[in-house]
């Protein structure tokens, strides 16, 4: 016997009806979608692509520089035994690059360089003609771990 049936309970109960729902299953198919275009690659981020020399862990193999300009911030670069700021250092390229033939232009820059200050450089180096612009740091040195 069963333990609904002395009250006649089982009269009172009902089975559920399954059927899908389309209004749920759109919602799930848009979820779905959000998630697939928002994660994907095709979203364009602004930036400059930079080609990077291909090495195996062999030291690259330098062009030899002309003059060297140190970066030690955005406005003290040292040029040719000069301290230039940024603004003033278009022209002191422009009539380096002048008394010169071929040149390129070595940029020392340390830790604390700001990308802008190495573009704007690289942009007063093409406006002065220079050939080209090779970039230098000091290799980090790996510090002891604290005890």
């Amino acid at each position: 016997m069963n333990a609904f049936s002395p009250f006649d309970l089982r009269r009172h109960l009902r089975h559920p009806d399954l059927k899908w729902e389309g209004i749920a299953l759109m919602d799930l198919c848009v979820l779905v979608l959000f998630f697939a275009f928002l994660s994907s690659r095709f979203i364009f981020s602004p930036g400059v692509t930079v080609d990077l020399p291909r090495s195996e862990q062999s030291p690259l193999s330098g062009v030899p520089a002309v003059s060297v300009l140190t970066v030690q911030a955005p406005d003290m670069l040292l040029f040719e035994g000069r301290v230039y700021t940024l603004s003033g250092l278009r022209p002191a390229l422009i009539a380096f690059r002048k008394e010169i033939e071929e040149g390129i232009l070595l940029v020392k820059v340390n830790r604390g360089t700001d990308i802008q200050t190495f573009l704007t450089v690289c942009d007063f180096a093409k406006e002065a003609e220079f050939n080209g612009v090779q970039i230098a740091a000091q290799q980090e040195r790996q510090r002891a771990p604290p005890l």
